[in-house]
């Protein structure tokens, strides 16, 4: 199997199906590229995103790879394990491989769709087991630390790479067709979830550079916890206010807990977005986990957050086992009372749910999407939820019946949605003198946001002045009715270098 004819043919790296989301950059795929293609004694790979289950069988056949890696995760593993069984059937010399944090849960005839599966950081064993395979040694007959086939189950001591042998995407240019095609780039700062090992921070400042030669502007630090030693995120983000070009905007995946002021005043300073990956509300959802949730802390931190006009994101995660319909949906209720700038909602599973209730929730991620994250409606969503007696999913609910009933488009101008979809909303209840009030405070927002987006002024037609109508964050519409005089005026907004300016 080792010779010349073999060494033509390539490997081929497939990696995850689904949109081009801020988390979709396929980062593990080009780093387990750049560690192959280092090796002089193995073809080179290509990567593949996203392929068509109508041809993809048939294109991967014609070419014939040496070895074919699926990346399994929630959305793409049963798409993959099909695509493995069928390559299998066609042409048994092919070498099917996975990786990806799924692999773990390969049992029983899962494991039969694949020669082997790699746990852990993929790169060392894939390559041992590659030169392996190559030397003529059967796949199944494989008995190495980190690859697991259908007669080997290694313990969970996985060979890790050192950092300073690891190619960086971004130096190799590995990176460099994939850069335009994804709304952000995914960047690895350290590596490891138990033990964290950091990359140099001379290394960091080389990529730091590429990515700005390169004009990317939105970066999402894949790091499963940026801060898990907080004095090392000090450092970085000092690095990162010190080096950075102010256009260029982070996203951190953050421990709450961890979160102390100094920390705080370094992203306040910085142009950044944290992501705080909840999963739940729920503490028995939680703690089914092996996970501890101090509430009150978690909300001491994200009151501060708010405080200092941090932007930041809650991901939840649909289907984790013992949740289900209500409890989700408290979680919904939950993230969306704390005020974050966009929820993040991940699917696992639909087995917590019957038909009827996914059928439900379905309709409020696609209102929440739209009317919450789309149409940013973080800082008025309460006005809203509070004056009706409502909860968030009951209000993003009624407004995918109401897309539904109006015949409306998704297409359509989000806040143009939300104007029409309030006053249909508040004209069928007792508080239709009060739409003129919340309407204004939406303005205001709509208005901010669009002059911090386009950097273009921006002038809003308001019927309240712009200090009174800041007291909504903290005061019921009514009783703000109540208490303000009409004030009619068209301020205008203008992004100016130290921020927002209202004149």
């Amino acid at each position: 199997m080792g010779g010349p004819a073999q060494k033509m043919k390539k490997i081929e790296i497939y990696s995850q199906i689904g949109d081009t989301d801020f988390e979709s950059f396929p980062l593990e795929a080009l780093e387990l590229k750049a560690y192959l293609d280092a090796h002089p004694n193995l073809p080179k790979t290509d990567i593949f995103i996203s392929p068509s289950s109508q041809t993809e069988e048939f294109s991967i056949l014609k070419r014939k790879p040496f070895a074919v890696g699926f990346k399994l995760d929630d959305i793409s593993k049963d798409y993959f394990v099909s695509l493995a069984n069928k390559l299998k059937s066609k042409d048994c010399n092919i070498i099917i491989f996975a990786f990806g944090d799924y692999t773990y849960n390969l049992k029983g005839a899962w494991i039969d769709s694949f020669d082997f599966a790699i746990l852990g950081e993929p790169e060392v064993p894939t390559v041992k087991a590659l030169l392996a395979i190559q030397e003529g040694k059967k796949a199944q007959n494989l008995q190495m630390e980190g690859v697991l086939t259908k007669h080997y189950c290694p313990s969970s001591k996985t060979p890790l790479p050192e950092l300073n042998k690891l190619p960086s995407i971004f130096l190799t240019s590995v990176a460099d067709p994939y850069l335009d095609s994804y709304p952000t780039v995914k960047w690895t700062m350290s590596r490891g979830k138990k033990v964290i090992r950091d990359f140099p921070l001379s290394r960091l400042e080389k990529e730091l550079s590429y990515l700005e030669a390169k004009s990317v502007t939105n970066v999402l630090i894949s790091d499963e916890c940026f801060n898990f030693n907080p004095e090392r995120a000090k450092t970085v983000l000092s690095f990162l206010l010190d080096k950075a070009p102010q256009e260029m905007h982070f996203t951190f995946k953050l421990n709450a807990l961890l979160l102390d002021d100094k920390t705080i005043e370094m992203l306040c300073s910085l142009n950044c977005t944290c992501l705080f990956n909840l999963i739940s509300s729920d503490e028995e959802v939680l703690s089914n986990l092996g996970l501890n949730f101090d509430k009150k802390a978690f909300e001491n931190v994200i009151k501060k957050l708010n405080q200092n006009n941090i932007d930041f994101i809650i991901s939840l995660v649909m289907g984790v086992e013992k949740d289900n319909f209500k409890r989700f949906k408290n979680s919904i209720n939950y993230a969306t009372s704390l005020k974050p700038s966009f929820i993040d909602i991940k699917k696992k599973s639909f087995n917590c749910f019957t038909e009827n209730e996914y059928k439900k929730l379905q309709a409020i991620i696609n209102g929440l999407q739209l009317f919450y994250n789309d149409g940013q409606s973080c800082m008025f969503n309460h006005c809203i939820t509070e004056t009706l007696n409502i909860t968030a999913c009951n209000l993003f609910s009624l407004f995918s019946l109401w897309m539904e009933q109006t015949h409306r488009s998704e297409d359509e101008d989000i806040w143009i949605l939300q104007d029409d979809f309030v006053t249909s909303l508040f004209e069928k209840t007792e508080n239709r003198s009060l739409t003129g009030a919340l309407k204004s405070f939406m303005e205001l927002h709509q208005g901010m946001i669009f002059a911090q987006e386009t950097g273009q002024e921006c002038t809003v037609d308001l019927l309240y002045s712009v200090d009174d109508l800041s007291k909504l964050d903290n005061m019921s519409l009514a009783e703000f009715v109540k208490k303000h005089r009409i004030h009619k005026n068209s301020p205008t907004l203008i992004m100016e270098e130290d921020g927002l300016k209202i004149y």
